[in-house]
C-alpha cells in the first residue's frame, strides 16, 4: 500500500501485518484506502473500522467475505476478475485436453482468499459435470511456487495437474 506522502506498506503475505498496517492508516485519518485483502474474513473488521471512521475503501484483485460486508454498503467497490469464470475456463480446457478422462492432482491457492475459493468453485463445477475427471489429491500451494512443488508427489498415475497460482493447467495423455 502507498500513502499520499510516499510511505509504502508491504504486509509480506501476512494478514495480521496487513490488518495492523490498515489500522495504522485509519488512525492517521488517510483520505482513502485501496488494497487487495490478503484474506476474505480477517480483513472484514478493518474495512468496517474504516467505514466507521468515514474513510472510503476500494478493494482490488481480491474481495472480502460478502456475507460479512458488502460493496456499495460497507465499502465503495471491488475491482477484480471473475475468478469463478477463470476456474470454469481453465477446467474446460483441461477436460478438452484430456478427452474428459484424467486423474488430477489439484494445487489450490491460499484457501482463505476470494481468488482461490472462487477458482476452486469454478473448477469443481466443471469437474462435477465430467465423471471421467477424478481428483486424486488436493492441497493448498498457498500461491507459492516452492510450496506447490512440494505438493503431492506419491501419485505417479496422475494425468493432469491443476494449479491456480499462475492460472495454468497442465495435462498429459
Amino acid at each position: 500500500m502507498r500513502l499520499a506522502d510516499g510511505d509504502e506498506r508491504d504486509a509480506n503475505s501476512s494478514a495480521a501485518k496487513q490488518v495492523s498496517d490498515i489500522q495504522s492508516m485509519i488512525a492517521q485519518h488517510v483520505d482513502m484506502l485501496v488494497f487487495p485483502p490478503r484474506q476474505e474474513k480477517s480483513l472484514v473488521p478493518v474495512v468496517m473500522q474504516a467505514k466507521k471512521a468515514g474513510i472510503p475503501v476500494i478493494l482490488v484483485d481480491r474481495n472480502i467475505d460478502q456475507s460479512m460486508a458488502k460493496a456499495g454498503r460497507d465499502y465503495i467497490t471491488f475491482i477484480g476478475s471473475d475468478f469463478i469464470d477463470h476456474g470454469h475456463r481453465a477446467t474446460d480446457w483441461l477436460v478438452k485436453a484430456t478427452g474428459g478422462k484424467a486423474s488430477i492432482i489439484e494445487l489450490e491457492g491460499s484457501t482463505d482468499t476470494s481468488a482461490a475459493n472462487d477458482h476452486k468453485k469454478g473448477f469443481d463445477e466443471v469437474i462435477a459435470k465430467n465423471p471421467g475427471m477424478k481428483i486424486i489429491a488436493s492441497q493448498s500451494g498457498d500461491f507459492a511456487r516452492l510450496r506447490a512443488r512440494q505438493g503431492p508427489s506419491s501419485h505417479g498415475n496422475a494425468a493432469a495437474g491443476a494449479s491456480r497460482r499462475d492460472r495454468r493447467v497442465h495435462a498429459q495423455r
